[in-house]
């Protein structure tokens, strides 16, 4: 938390902050999107406490719906909510906005893949998608988590990485 405070207080506003700020979102997007494809398999056999707890959002629903953890309030704060530091929909659009913000200098990064995931995510309809044996709902976590780990992907190749493939002409081809 420290390390986290420092760097969103005390860092210029750079492509390095970009970055940081993708890398972090990235991770909180794949994990959320994990346990919530947990909680979709094991819905019979546990609550939903466990889910609020692990996205630290536990105090955000109690003062919220004042009830015990039911799907639709809980799917709500944690996929659909974008006041949620710990929601899909706000890790998405923080890593969107990013990447267009990088996309500026350097061409395309990403931003049209997550761009379409999150049109998908804004066309979910509260009342009726908001299920754990809705269909559409999983299909667009399940995106959400790829589209995490695609552009991780592809910033990474653009960006970070050193290596170069082996061309023909150095292996003597």
């Amino acid at each position: 938390m420290t390390l986290s405070g420092f760097a969103l207080d005390g860092m210029t506003r750079d492509d390095g902050w970009y970055f940081l700020s993708i890398g972090r979102r990235v991770e909180r997007l794949a994990f959320q999107c994990l346990a919530l494809q947990t909680a979709f398999e094991h819905r019979a056999n546990c609550g939903l406490t466990w889910l609020l707890l692990l996205a630290d959002s536990s105090v955000t629903y109690r003062s919220r719906y004042i009830a015990r953890p039911e799907w639709l309030p809980v799917l709500d704060l944690l996929v659909l909510d974008g006041a949620n530091p710990r929601s899909v929909k706000f890790q998405i659009a923080g890593i969107h906005s990013a990447l267009l913000k990088l996309e500026a200098v350097y061409g395309a990064c990403g931003g049209e893949l997550v761009g379409s995931v999150v049109k998908t995510l804004e066309s979910l309809d509260p009342a009726r998608d908001l299920d754990p044996d809705n269909a559409r709902l999983r299909e667009t976590i399940d995106a959400l988590r790829s589209a995490a780990f695609t552009v991780n992907d592809r910033l990474t190749q653009r960006f970070f990485n050193h290596a170069h493939t082996a061309s023909s002409t150095m292996l003597g081809v």
